[in-house]
């Protein structure tokens, strides 16, 4: 590895030093040079500043490979990098080894809803029935009653319900939601005992007097159990009844009874195994909200042996704006889950947000004659990937095949490894390693007889140092010079992940390859059997071919045939006919289609193998008229910027936009993303990235003042897209007979503009003074506005946690404004943001009521009104629910600044973050 460090190539190099940002995921064969872009990726993130090297993880698959990484990084300058073997990165220790069928199960996406069912099973509202006073009059109804001292107060029974329904309803981790219906259950007690007895409802302790009452802590008990996360584990695991009732639609009959044993005298002596101290972190989210420390990136090697829910938790550790390299081969994976491609991994590593994939094809490494030799194995396990051309030739002894007999087999490993360790100057050995089937009597029989071999003197022991034997499975990510593998068709027969295993046993030398065997080669390395052609992997699959693809958004009738894997489910077309396998994904939350029900849906997405369909609507709204006008403007900037030679009002502004409707469609999570998808000309994930990726190095280079008209034109003509922005601002005009364009003086479209009229009122940018006339009508709301927003700037605080938001919304490479009505706004790749700051002691729900109310008059001023908008704290809310219920009723968030940073439900995506 410190070989190829040292020799980094172009084609590697331009991994290392793209966007980072970005959810990247390095796909490449042996000898590719992955971990080389891995470990640059890391030095050049660290020296250009982006994040210190304590905010970089480097996850790795075994111990030999953190080894590497600790000699590797310190020559190329970084140290104080974090780096963890993948399972020691759960707490808790590893007691047990689940069945193949267990992990299988415990493993998959699917055990994270059911361990969400798992948690919300024990808020049981029905326990409010024991706890209820009957009516004590005519006309009453059943109450909850808790006595304050002397004070008996009575809350109607239907009102406790409802209560329970809002809290449970609401966001946030079990015990969070458990909180909060103690506070709104004690509000209505203070509110009774107010009514009752309103000297005693003012007493400075009795609001604490309540929350530790008896009679409330019951009821909360009650009816809100929580266990911890391992109590909730293992009665998953102990109980038939309460797994089937949590894993009912989810798992079928033969995945339960893999989950099920029989729990221990005691939690610390339960067999806790590696994938159940995954689900552990995964209940600690849900029920505390317990997270696990965040990296600003993190480098992932062997990728493609991570389970869906390995990748859950991995997403968990990335902070907000942070990003991952993602180093892999699917062509080796042979973890519990096999995948085909890397869909499912990339959404989940990305938390559904927006990734790419990088292909490595050339093997720098492995010499040609050893790649030749085990094509035909690599088109049988991943026909569908390219294959990596070697191009660096040893000989004719490069490979050598040896058949013996089994009595002869260990004294032949011994001689050839006796052979190979010379070395060719005399003093340093060569690396050797002996890879055996797993589980087999050669491990300790070989390294009995070349330990035997090292006593022979001071050289002995160095060729003996330098010589590993190692079962087929530890061998991944490994590499040396001359590499003996043993019985490869034993190897190949153990279990559906073997010719995988055989693969990369083959191909972890640097020099030759010797193949020892007492049985027949597999047919699949021979290529005579009915392995896939060597061009297998160019064919389209039948009906997988582009032309055949169905166009995303089409509409399809379809009839639900069976669950699939990852919580989908298989449905057959019946209108239209599609000719290629078609499975169904449900939103979280949404109740699971009958086998047999027939729905109609449309097309979400065309992966490798099959179309994904969706029975959402969201995604399909139709480009809104106000959206038109911003969409106008972004698709017209790199033209304009050409033609001013840089010199475009707005232009930075514009440009996030432009890659803001780029992100609509790599994220799916915007209402008129597939409409925007059909006005680009329905281009491919790696042509969308192409040109986010040319806007954000065009906004760039403005930012850094270093734009070149030139280089931009060249880059323009050569990404392909002049042709489809020009055909969509025509398709755009036609469509809303020729929308608003900039102004003549350059005004902004997303600016904040209001109707031709009498008084202006200035917004200052960074670029430009855009002006805005106020209307008649409004006149003297803006007036009133204006007014206000002058006394709140007055405030310090008001003024600090205004301009630290500017401040954090310029950290995240955004533009923010202002003007005289509005404290903050921005343009996001997610649409225009509006802020409204609060002062000093204004954290009350009052406040937050009468500052949200402001907040909704200065968006009615706007002639399009903003996409989101933010009420901004210069501390915590005074009361927990108040955020919640802001939003709620007012369809406005609550953020606020702390001592360790912005809080608030999803504060990232104020600052532009995608939020799915």
């Amino acid at each position: 590895m410190r070989d190829i460090v040292e020799t980094i190539r172009r084609d590697q190099m331009e991994l290392v030093t793209g966007s980072p940002a970005d959810i990247l995921v390095v796909q490449g064969g042996p000898g590719t040079g992955k971990s080389a872009v891995g470990l640059h990726r890391v030095t050049w993130l660290v020296n250009n500043e982006h994040f210190r090297a304590q905010d970089i993880l480097v996850i790795g698959p075994h111990q030999r490979f953190l080894d590497y990484v600790g000699q590797v990084l310190p020559t190329l300058g970084t140290r104080d990098v974090n780096a963890v073997q993948l399972d020691r990165l759960w707490e808790g220790r590893i007691l047990g080894t689940d069945s193949p069928k267990a992990r299988l199960v415990k493993s998959d996406e699917r055990m994270a809803a059911v361990l969400r069912r798992r948690v919300e099973s024990d808020f049981r509202p029905e326990a409010l029935d024991a706890l209820t006073v009957a009516p004590s009059f005519e006309g009453d109804e059943p109450a909850i009653v808790v006595t304050a001292g002397s004070t008996t107060l009575r809350v109607p029974k239907s009102e406790v319900l409802a209560l329970l329904d809002q809290a449970h309803a609401g966001e946030g981790p079990f015990r969070e939601r458990r909180d909060r219906f103690r506070g709104l259950f004690v509000d209505r007690l203070l509110q009774e005992l107010a009514d009752i007895a309103p000297r005693r409802g003012q007493a400075g302790t009795i609001r604490r007097d309540l929350e530790r009452n008896r009679r409330v802590e019951r009821l909360v008990e009650r009816v809100w159990l929580s266990p911890g996360p391992r109590e909730a584990l293992r009665s998953l695991y102990d109980s038939p009844d309460l797994l089937r009732d949590c894993a009912d639609g989810i798992l079928d009959e033969d995945e339960q009874a893999a989950l099920l044993r029989p729990r221990a005298a005691s939690a610390d002596a339960d067999p806790w195994t590696l994938d159940d101290q995954v689900c552990l972190e995964e209940l600690g989210v849900l029920i505390s909200g317990d997270t696990p420390p965040r990296y600003g990136h993190i480098v992932i090697d062997e990728a493609q042996d991570l389970t869906p829910m390995q990748a859950r938790s991995l997403q968990r550790r990335c902070a907000v704006g942070g990003s991952m390299t993602v180093l892999g081969d699917l062509a080796q994976a042979t973890g519990a889950h096999i995948p085909t491609d890397w869909d499912q991994l990339g959404a989940l590593l990305s938390d559904h947000g927006d990734w790419s994939v990088a292909q490595l094809t050339t093997s720098y490494r492995v010499p040609a004659e050893i790649m030749e030799f085990v094509a035909p194995l690599a088109r049988a396990v991943a026909p569908t990937l390219p294959y990596p051309q070697a191009i660096r030739e040893v000989g004719a002894d490069a490979v050598r095949t040896v058949a013996t007999e089994p009595w002869k087999l260990l004294d032949d490993t011994v001689a050839h490894v006796a052979r190979l360790r010379e070395t060719s100057d005399g003093s340093t050995p060569r690396s050797v390693a002996v890879i055996v089937p797993d589980d087999s009597d050669w491990l300790d029989a070989i390294s009995r007889r070349i330990g035997e071999l090292g006593e022979l003197g001071d050289t002995g022991e160095r060729n003996h140092e330098a010589v590993s034997v190692l079962a087929a499975a530890q061998a991944k990510g490994m590499e040396y010079d001359h590499v003996l593998v043993l019985e490869p068709a034993t190897i190949a027969d153990r279990g559906p992940a073997g010719l995988r295993q055989l693969y990369v046993a083959l191909t972890r030398s640097t020099q030759s390859l010797t193949v020892l065997h007492t049985a027949p080669l597999p047919e699949a390395l021979t290529g005579s059997g009915d392995a896939p052609s060597p061009t297998a992997h160019d064919a389209q699959p039948e009906g997988g071919g582009v032309g055949s693809l169905p166009r995303i958004g089409t509409d399809v009738r379809v009839e639900v045939v069976a669950r699939a894997p990852g919580g989908r489910y298989k449905v057959k077309p019946l209108s239209p006919v599609i000719d290629r396998p078609l499975v169904l994904t449900v939103r979280h939350g949404s109740v699971p289609p009958l086998r047999g029900e027939k729905l109609d849906c449309w097309v979400f997405a065309n992966e490798t193998t099959q179309t994904v369909l969706t029975a959402s609507q969201r995604g399909r709204s139709p480009i809104s008229e106000r959206m038109a006008g911003r969409y106008l403007s972004a698709l017209e900037v790199l033209g304009e910027l050409i033609e001013a030679d840089g010199d475009v009002p707005d232009a930075r502004s514009r440009l996030s936009e432009l890659q803001g409707m780029a992100n609509r469609i790599l994220r799916r999570d915007q209402a008129d993303w597939v409409d925007v998808l059909h006005l680009f000309g329905d281009p491919d994930r790696e042509r969308l990235g192409v040109l986010r990726g040319l806007a954000a190095t065009t906004n760039r280079a403005l930012k850094e003042g270093a734009f070149d008209a030139g280089r931009l034109a060249e880059g323009l003509a050569a990404s392909g897209w002049a042709e489809p922005l020009a055909e969509a601002r025509r398709d755009l005009r036609e469509r809303f007979d020729a929308a608003a364009k900039p102004d003549s003086d350059g005004a902004d479209p997303t600016a904040l503009t209001q109707p031709d009229d009498k008084e202006e009122v200035q917004m200052t940018t960074a670029d430009t003074t855009a002006a805005i006339p106020v209307g008649t009508t409004k006149d003297g709301l803006l007036r009133a506005l204006e007014t206000a927003a002058g006394t709140d700037r007055a405030c310090k605080k008001h003024e600090a946690v205004r301009h630290a938001l500017k401040a954090s919304l310029l950290w995240a490479d955004l533009q923010p404004a202002d003007s005289p009505v509005v404290d903050v706004s921005c343009a996001t790749p997610h649409g225009l943001f509006l802020y409204e700051a609060l002062g000093a002691g204004c954290s009350t729900y009052a406040d937050l009521r009468s500052g949200a109310t402001r907040l909704l008059e200065i968006n009615h001023t706007l002639p399009a009104p903003a996409d989101r908008l933010y009420l901004v704290l210069p501390e915590p809310p005074a009361e927990d629910w108040s955020a919640d219920t802001i939003r709620d009723v007012f369809r406005v968030d609550v953020i606020w600044r702390g001592p360790a940073g912005w809080g608030g439900e999803k504060a990232e995506i104020a600052f532009g973050a995608s939020g799915e």
